[in-house]
């Protein structure tokens, strides 16, 4: 999938992936935070979820999910970091009947667990991915 993002979009976008040397990592996210040619930045959780700052963007698309709900969150806190100047927004995008559905389900499930022992709250059942996904999986 990051292959056939950048290869349709190298022009105008940086990616980070387990390839990449810890120069090339810098040199993707300081292009990305200072060139104003450079407007997307494509990176899998692993590899670009930790130890970056991406306040230059203000929306990210999330379209392979891990398997723990800390890491999704790690990869959506890039661009919520100190210096941010612009509203974010997280796009969660889900083909119908695919194993990232299965994927966030169990994320559901994790984060109530983590809810329940972490702040002795009970979770809803499902979160809002899970609801929306069985609203429009027709």
């Amino acid at each position: 999938m990051i292959a056939s993002l950048y290869d349709k979009f190298k022009d105008v976008a940086v990616k980070i992936d387990g390839s990449c040397s810890s120069k090339q990592r810098q040199e993707a996210v300081d292009s990305f935070q200072n060139n104003p040619d450079t407007r997307l930045f494509i990176g899998n959780i692993q590899a670009a979820s930790e130890g970056i700052t991406l306040t230059a963007a203000s929306n990210v698309a999330i379209i392979e999910y891990p398997w723990t709900p800390g890491a999704l969150i790690q990869a959506t806190d890039r661009i919520h970091r100190i210096g941010q100047k612009e509203a974010c927004m997280v796009h969660y995008i889900v083909a119908v009947n695919t194993i990232e559905e299965d994927i966030i389900e169990a994320l559901d499930r994790k984060t109530k667990i983590i809810t329940a022992v972490l702040d002795g709250k009970e979770a809803p059942d499902e979160d809002l991915l899970t609801t929306l996904i069985k609203k429009y999986d027709k």
